[in-house]
């Protein structure tokens, strides 16, 4: 818990949602070893791991929470980064070049490992034309399989950061109540995508504006974070008031019939309510600042992209409950989780904090003045963001 009213420290990243995001990647990576092991090995979960096992896959999603929490925090942060001071061209620049050195040299770097190391297919091979989708990452709309299955949240994140750039060169992104406006389009498209996709059995994307839904409270939820935007802070209750009645339908109507993701409505219903509530709580009444969470949630982006890859390597040396009957499912788990967590930190340090940094130098460079005579710029009061915050 965390002694520090803000929950941060001057010049630091927050670490009470670096504790969030550490928490997500656990349960993204455990909910996808645990399913796999399930199908290929179900005898080798017994006692609490079988009602682990049987929670997971019977109750809720634990992977979808972490997929809910990850879109909730990327809500929250990403229009704090926006919210500089800056207009224009120059605005766009900067969050660009930003976001392109926070996201692309790391992802291109599990490509050929996803190449390398498939899963849970092991002989899985893919087409050159569906490499070179990936490379762009929106490869999902391009109609192209992930190499990498975690890959899909990636291209939503993409449209989110394409409407807050807009809005925020619209003008809009600071204003609480167009935020509130378009929160509200993502819930409606996606009751209307629902309610197509039930009537005329089709798999319309209802995850794209349910995911923009969560983002969008995430980014009204800023405002519950400071105590004297009132008319801020009734918005964002009133926005996860709407949400949290608006998902019964959206799920029912969408995911009462499987399309081949062992959808079940009421499953979708627990992970994007638990989801929603680990981020409530864990933003304003219980801030953790365990270390160990900080620091995952520090690497959890390599720890998100790479978990898949650690688990096909692990399995490619022999060290999998089919090759050693005698592994328990979760003594296993527990390993691959402490070696995926070595693999981001290794990921972390040799690629994400550099590209972090060299944007930082980047971004330093585009902002001098000489490059721009005569432009005064008129920061706004809204946030005070270190460039440690603005990686996040």
């Amino acid at each position: 818990m965390s002694s520090h009213s803000g929950g941060t420290r001057p010049g630091s990243r927050i670490d009470y949602l670096d504790s969030l995001r550490g928490l997500a990647a656990l349960l993204v990576a455990y909910a996808h070893l645990a399913s796999d092991l399930w199908e290929r090995t179900p005898g080798s979960f017994a006692g609490l791991g079988s009602a682990l096992r049987y929670f997971n896959l019977e109750v809720v999603d634990l992977g979808k929470v972490g997929v809910v929490l990850f879109f909730a925090i990327s809500g929250l942060i990403i229009p704090r980064s926006l919210l500089n001071g800056m207009s224009g061209f120059r605005l766009a620049q900067r969050f660009v070049v930003t976001r392109f050195f926070r996201l692309y040299p790391l992802y291109w770097v599990s490509i050929p490992l996803g190449l390398m190391l498939p899963w849970p297919e092991a002989d899985r091979v893919f087409s050159l034309a569906t490499v070179g989708a990936n490379l762009t990452m929106v490869q999902g709309f391009l109609g192209f399989e992930n190499v990498i299955g975690a890959y899909w949240t990636l291209q939503i994140e993409l449209v989110f950061y394409a409407c807050c750039l807009l809005m925020a060169l619209g003008g809009l992104l600071g204003q609480p109540n167009r935020r509130f406006h378009a929160f509200l389009a993502s819930v409606f498209l996606a009751l209307v995508l629902a309610g197509a996709r039930f009537l005329l059995d089709r798999k319309f994307p209802v995850a794209l504006p349910l995911a923009l839904a969560v983002m969008f409270l995430g980014c009204l939820w800023n405002s519950q974070l400071s105590p004297g935007d009132i008319g801020g802070r009734r918005l964002a209750r009133l926005a996860l008031t709407i949400l949290a009645v608006a998902l019964l339908p959206i799920c029912v109507l969408a995911y009462s019939a499987d399309h081949g993701y062992g959808e079940t409505w009421y499953r979708y219903l627990l992970s994007y309510g638990l989801g929603l509530a680990l981020f409530t709580i864990g933003t304003t009444r219980v801030r953790m600042t365990s270390r160990p969470l900080v620091r995952l949630g520090v690497i959890s982006y390599s720890v998100y992209l790479l978990h898949p890859v650690v688990f096909a390597a692990a399995e490619r040396i022999g060290f999998h409950p089919l090759q050693i009957p005698a592994l328990g499912a979760h003594t296993y788990i527990l390993c691959i989780l402490a070696a995926t967590a070595l693999a981001g930190e290794v990921a972390y340090r040799l690629v994400e904090a550099p590209s972090i940094a060299f944007s930082r130098r980047v971004t330093q460079w585009l902002a001098r003045e000489d490059r721009y005579p005569g432009t005064v710029l008129n920061p706004l009061p809204v946030t005070r963001l270190t460039p440690k915050v603005l990686d996040q």
